[in-house]
């Protein structure tokens, strides 16, 4: 039995943290967490730990005497300020407090939930995406708490739907669209966007047409083509492999007669069909 007013020394009588065993804050919100040591002679020493580690500063101590008769006790409070990041969701703070009474400290705990408003990812399924092809965009979020809506648009522009996924049917025309998923809960909102990079195959913007000069003059035959990734240029002759230019442009700089004939260009889309086009060089005929 305690002796109340014998000199003796005593551990504390209780140890709590204030705040209880679960304490609901918003981040980057500074908040307090308070711990009481009530009733120990000598005062008790009050240590936080985050996580099981020490917090070496930070706390603020004060010490008073008990309301007990013997006004030999004394109860100590620690102030404790916390400014949670999103990784501290879940954190275990913990208060010790030891007196020359005791071995091993007295303990409480508390753990932080940390109320944020979503974070907010656009994943594409597939990544790899073609024209032609359907696609499921999905917006992962992380949100406390957990009730979310969903909002999703396309350029700026609304797309229905109000769940964390969307379906698109793509064409080439939307490539480098700027799909966004805007998330809200209680807490605040968040968008996220993905711009689609939509892979198609080649199409000839010029082709070669045909060209007739006189013997000696400069021609060229010009051929370009669009896709994504970009097409690539290769020049042949009718019946030969031979590679004579990978440029837009075939030039000749001095016709010949071994020059006239038919020339192909062929455009090149990585994971794609090649397509190809045909150019004529002529020597115009003499009057």
């Amino acid at each position: 039995m305690r002796c109340i007013g014998c000199g003796e020394t005593g551990p504390p009588v209780s140890v709590g943290i204030n705040e209880g065993p679960l304490k609901t804050v918003s981040v980057t919100v500074a908040s307090n967490i308070s711990c009481t040591a009530s009733g120990a002679n000598p005062a008790a020493r009050i240590t936080w730990l985050k996580d099981g580690e020490q917090i070496e500063d930070g706390d603020k101590i004060s010490t008073m005497p008990s309301p007990d008769p013997s006004m030999k006790l004394w109860d100590t409070k620690s102030f404790l300020l916390v400014t949670p990041a999103l990784e501290d969701h879940g954190a275990i703070f913990e208060c010790q407090a030891i007196n020359a009474a005791i071995a091993e400290p007295m303990v409480q705990t508390l753990t932080l939930d940390v109320q944020h408003p979503p974070v907010v990812l656009v994943e594409s399924i597939p990544s790899d995406i073609k024209e032609g092809i359907s696609i499921l965009l999905q917006c992962v979020v992380d949100a406390n708490p957990r009730g979310v809506f969903y909002q999703w648009s396309k350029n700026g522009e609304p797309i229905p739907g109000d769940t964390n996924q969307i379906e698109l049917s793509l064409e080439k025309s939307d490539n480098q669209a700027v799909v966004m998923c805007m998330a809200s809960n209680s807490i605040g909102t968040s968008e996220g966007s993905l711009t689609l990079d939509v892979k198609y195959g080649p199409r000839f913007v010029d082709i070669p047409g045909e060209t007739s000069v006189d013997e000696g003059e400069m021609a060229q035959l010009e051929c370009s083509a669009d896709g994504n990734p970009p097409a690539t240029i290769k020049w042949t002759r009718i019946g030969s492999r031979a590679t004579l230019s990978t440029m837009q442009k075939l030039q000749f700089d001095s016709v010949q007669s071994s020059d006239v004939g038919l020339y192909i260009c062929q455009a090149t889309v990585e994971g794609f069909d090649p397509i190809e086009s045909y150019g004529r060089v002529d020597i115009n005929s003499e009057c």
